[in-house]
């Protein structure tokens, strides 16, 4: 006998039967292990997912900088990621995940990743965050 539940989504049911389907419906993952492009810049890894064709890159960059901001991190977009710390690669990480529309937000051992990002207060900017920008995902 297999597992055996519903899943919902903002009211609704869903289906997930891949990773990319769960991204499709707003869920997003934040890693403890650091999943992101070591040779991309901040900016194009907050945007990774949504880079087309015609690229507005002062945007990305502009954009990227405000969520940083907005999560109480001081982290320059234009920056490599290898080059950073991996406490500010996990903030990174964070940035990316919330910078787009996010419904589930799960985080793999929140506190190791949270806290990780200097300083400690920034699990509050996170939260402040989450409460300003996505209140539903503190609503579960």
């Amino acid at each position: 006998m297999g597992d055996q539940g519903l899943i919902r989504i903002c009211g609704h049911d869903a289906e997930i039967v891949s990773p990319h389907a769960a991204h499709a419906l707003g869920i997003r993952v934040i890693y403890q292990e650091i999943v992101l492009a070591p040779d991309l810049t901040v900016a194009e890894n907050i945007s990774l997912d949504r880079l087309g064709k015609i690229v507005d890159w002062a945007g990305i960059r502009a954009r990227a900088k405000a969520i940083l901001t907005d999560l109480g991190f001081s982290i320059d977009p234009g920056e490599l990621v290898r080059r950073l710390p991996v406490s500010l690669q996990q903030a990174v990480g964070v940035a990316k995940a919330l910078s787009t529309e996010t419904k589930v937000l799960v985080l793999d051992e929140p506190t190791a990743i949270l806290f990780r990002c200097p300083p400690r207060r920034n699990i509050l900017s996170v939260l402040q965050f989450l409460c300003r920008y996505h209140p539903e995902l503190l609503n579960s």
